[in-house]
C-alpha cells in the first residue's frame, strides 16, 4: 500500500507500486510514468501529462479535470 497523495505534482520519473494506492494518487501528474495495482478516490485529478497504468480497481471521481496524459485502466470485471 502506498499512502494518500503520493506522486502529487510529479514532473518526471517512474514508479512501480506493488499494491494499492490511497486517495488522490497522481494528482497533477505532468510527466511521471506509473504502474499501480489500484487507486482510491480522486485518482489522476487534474493530470496534465505522464502515463499511468492501473491494474485493478479505481475509486470514485477518477480523472476529474484531467486535461492531458494517458491513463490505462485494466478492468477485468468491465465495471470501470
Amino acid at each position: 500500500i502506498t499512502g494518500n497523495v503520493c506522486l502529487y505534482g510529479a514532473t518526471r520519473g517512474e514508479a512501480y507500486v506493488n499494491g494499492v494506492a490511497g486517495e488522490r494518487f497522481c494528482v497533477r501528474n505532468s510527466g511521471a510514468i506509473v504502474v499501480v495495482e489500484g487507486v482510491g478516490d480522486h485518482g489522476c485529478e487534474y493530470m496534465t501529462g505522464g502515463r499511468i497504468t492501473i491494474l485493478g480497481e479505481t475509486g470514485r471521481n477518477f480523472g476529474a479535470g484531467m486535461s492531458g496524459g494517458i491513463a490505462f485502466v485494466y478492468s477485468p470485471k468491465k465495471d470501470f
